[in-house]
């Protein structure tokens, strides 16, 4: 049995020693298409994704690990892909990345070849197809390889981890396709991945490898002339296998996410922007990890992370919580034994989806995201309407239903909410994720525009006030107070919500009193309940207090003391419209000692005035005596013999 065989076997053994299940959560929005496969070549090992062909969509390069080749597959654009065309490369290549190497604005590949101890670059021609591979040796069994910007002269360089002489070989880019001889810094103890990223904040590339046998990380800090500074290890996992660079935390600095291939694990080590990395925090992901991306599934604006695999034969995908924390791994099935995952938007619908290469299938599994976006309505408020969207679920009567209503809509849907005011009300969106129109009328819209994440709104529905016009008459009688109303004299106005109920009083002045009233819903005397269900005017009337008076004598005109005088009402006496409702009838009262007598405090109308004494007689012996606005009345009485 030869070296390779023996450690592949003792990765089965294990594998299998440490088998830990994983529980799947579901999610109510995330989810993927179930997996698509396209043919590659022999036991793919590694999958990285570029535009080949200068047509804009997203393709694919798959490194075969027993095929001895890599195998490029165009993307259509809608989530397909053209047939793999295989090119040769080294023997059992594990890793391919791409780049720019010749500045001819064509995108190349390098790929680590496992048992020749080298890389092989292939020149892309633009059109999709590359050239025959150039090898360049790196020693010590390369697993991993990627590209970055060494030494500031803006040629793409290259970094390898080599699995058995445990250090990272740099080879400096020429710009013209052809690399440097490798320069080798020491890492962890079986270096099996690398990555790249800005860990100091001093503008230079650094390097992170996650080591095998050592259960660490190695962070080289980059000069910025091509060469890098002695290791620094950081604690992970059980056997880390795979690591990748992201922004967790929401704080700008780069961190690092590394799959445990025997802990079936992630560790999270969360950057410092020192060059320094925090103690690794460890979430579950599938059976036997092997590769990791990072990437915005959910288009939260927040890093999630997706790991292939190898024995659960799927892709777990961990939503990133925006503060360097993340959720339950949710599981999607690829084909068998995938080891490596990248991500892409292969379908051109702006959403990240997934693509894996399969080991013991001899393929890549394209997973399209699928994932619909959580739109919400809410209302509040003290009035009334309805909430519609033009698409989706959402169809409500508030406020008998005051929870809101919630729909699912695919990316870049565009649905416009509606709030449909009730009679007396009118509708505002007071949030509105996207475009708001119409507000403070009887119909408001949301506009959302190529829905991207999940989304709130909040409509409010406010009253339509109603007015309440009081007219006194004559503006001079007296007043009306109630309800907010307070009118000293002539007019007044204010506005009341549907259904309020307003009690009004009315109060004469001197020389008035309070009539009656016009329009009132509820009339009680001097006090007056106005029901608003519409805008409504209510007059109040008022009469003046007038006086009759006069004098009785003898027939020598001498005074008739204690003489008993009756008042009563005219008939059909009265100004028109008006009459003299509140007149008490047969009204008595005495002259004074010198004959004189006196009615006050009467409204306008007619009456008639006697004297009541028995067994005399006066001329005249009654009187009708008016009393118009403003005007006195009176009738003098003269004893008869």
């Amino acid at each position: 049995m030869n070296t390779i065989s023996r450690i592949a076997s003792a990765l089965i053994l294990i594998s299998l020693f440490f088998f830990i299940p994983v529980i799947t959560v579901p999610s109510h929005a995330l989810s993927f298409d179930p997996a698509v496969n396209y043919g590659a070549g022999r036991h793919p090992a590694s999958v990285i994704t570029g535009e080949f062909n200068g047509d804009g969509k997203p393709d694919l390069a798959v490194a075969n690990y027993d095929g001895n080749n890599v195998s490029v597959l165009l993307g259509v654009g809608n989530g397909t892909f053209n047939p793999a065309v295989n090119y040769g490369t080294g023997l059992t290549p594990t890793s391919v990345a791409i780049g720019e190497f010749n500045a001819d604005g064509r995108t190349d590949l390098v790929v680590a070849n496992y048992n020749s101890s080298g890389v092989s670059i292939l020149l892309g021609n633009g059109d999709g197809t590359f050239n025959t591979a150039v090898n360049y040796g790196t020693g010590g069994w390369p697993y991993s390889v990627i590209t970055g910007e060494f030494n500031a002269d803006g040629r793409t360089d290259l970094a390898v981890a080599s699995y058995i002489n445990n250090n990272v070989s740099i080879l400096l880019g020429n710009g013209d396709g052809t690399f440097s001889a490798p320069v080798n810094y020491a890492a962890g103890n079986y270096p099996f991945s690398i990555t790249i990223g800005e860990f100091n904040a001093d503008g230079r590339t650094d390097l992170a490898v996650a080591n095998y046998y050592s259960n660490d990380v190695s962070i080289l800090l980059g000069n910025g002339n091509g060469t890098f500074g002695a290791p620094v290890n950081y604690a992970a996992g059980s056997y880390p296998f795979s690591i990748t660079t992201g922004e967790f935390n929401g704080d700008n600095r780069t961190d690092l996410a590394v799959v445990n291939y025997a802990g079936n694990d992630l560790s999270v080590l969360l950057g410092n922007g020192n060059g320094t990395f925090n103690a690794a925090l460890n979430y579950g992901v599938g059976n036997r990890p092997r590769s990791v991306i990072s990437g915005d599934f959910n288009n939260d604006n927040r890093t999630d992370l997706a790991v292939a695999n190898s024995y659960g034969n799927d892709v777990s995908v961990l939503l990133g919580n925006g503060d360097g924390t993340f959720n339950a791994a949710m599981n999607y099935g690829a084909a068998s034994w995938p080891y490596s995952v990248i991500t892409a938007d292969f379908n051109g619908d702006g959403m990240a989806d997934l693509a894996a290469a399969n080991f013991f299938s001899d393929n890549a599994s394209i997973l399209i995201n699928t994932t619909q976006f959580m739109v919400t309505a809410n209302a509040a408020g003290t009035g009334a309407g309805s909430v519609t969207s033009d698409i989706g679920g959402i169809n409500y009567n508030y406020p008998a239903d005051n929870a809101g209503a919630t729909t699912p809509l695919d990316l870049g849907s565009t649905v416009v909410l509606t709030a449909e005011a009730a009679v007396g009300s009118v509708a505002s969106w007071t949030s509105c994720t996207g475009a708001a129109a119409g507000n403070g009328t009887a119909i408001a819209t949301c506009l959302i525009n190529s829905l991207d994440r999940d989304t709130v709104s909040a409509a409010r529905f406010s009253y339509l006030p109603y007015t309440l016009t009081v007219d006194l008459n004559p503006k001079e009688g007296g007043t009306v107070r109630g309800g907010g109303i307070n009118c000293p004299s002539g007019n007044c106005s204010q506005q009341y919500a549907p259904g309020a109920a307003v009690t009004l009083t009315a109060t004469g002045r001197n020389g008035y009193k309070f009539r009656n009233w016009a329009g009132c819903t509820i009339p009680a005397g001097s006090v007056c309940t106005m029901n608003m269900n519409r805008s409504k005017a209510v007059i109040v009337r008022f009469i003046g207090m007038y006086i009759i008076s006069g004098k009785v004598t003898t027939q020598d005109g001498l005074p008739m003391p204690n003489v008993t005088m009756t008042l009563e009402e005219a008939a059909g006496g009265g100004q028109p419209g008006v009459g003299v409702v509140e007149a008490e009838t047969n009204i008595l009262t005495a002259t004074d000692s010198v004959g004189k007598y006196r009615f006050t405090k009467l409204p306008n109308g007619s009456y008639r005035v006697a004297p009541g004494n028995v067994g005399f007689t006066f001329t005249p012996s009654s009187q009708k005596v008016t009393i118009l606005d403003g005007n006195q009345g009176g009738v003098n009485f003269r004893q008869v013999y």
